[in-house]
């Protein structure tokens, strides 16, 4: 789970890098399956993403190509900044976000552990604190059955 857009984003470009982190490929374009081409409208037939939806998510207050814009612009500075580390807590993690939002989303739930996340996770200046919520395979499950209801 996410708490909001500027986590989303993250994500996003995390999931995109997943290629390239792999070395299958040099740029997210290269991959026929990457959520890139989709994104940048490149993509026209068996699409999936709800741009309108994805940008309500993300806070963008723009059109939908102001949004690929901004995609494609921000994408190139992952790309060049040549920081393709894998960073388990986007897979590892059952919630990212403010540690009110996490104690919320936890309560009564035994075996999960909230964690203050490094700031060189990120790359964007964010001066808010920004926490993780793992836990036990037990802690998971119950987290999960909670959420699902």
């Amino acid at each position: 789970m996410i708490q909001d857009g500027g986590h989303l984003s993250r994500c996003i470009f995390y999931i995109d890098m997943n290629m390239v982190r792999a070395r299958k490929c040099t740029h997210p374009s290269g991959w026929a399956e990457s959520g890139y081409h989709e994104l940048t409208g490149k993509r026209h037939r068996y699409r999936i993403v709800d741009m309108g939806q994805l940008l309500k998510c993300l806070g963008h207050k723009g059109e939908t190509e102001e949004f690929r814009k901004w995609y494609e612009r921000t994408l190139e500075d992952y790309i060049r900044s040549n920081y393709h580390a894998r960073e388990a807590i986007w897979s590892e993690s059952l919630a990212i976000g403010s540690r009110e939002w996490l104690l919320k989303l936890g309560k009564g739930i035994h075996g999960l552990e909230l964690k203050e996340l490094d700031k060189s996770y990120f790359r964007t200046g964010e001066n808010a604190a920004l926490y993780s919520l793992t836990g036990s395979s037990r802690g998971k499950e119950a987290f999960w059955r909670k959420h699902q209801e």
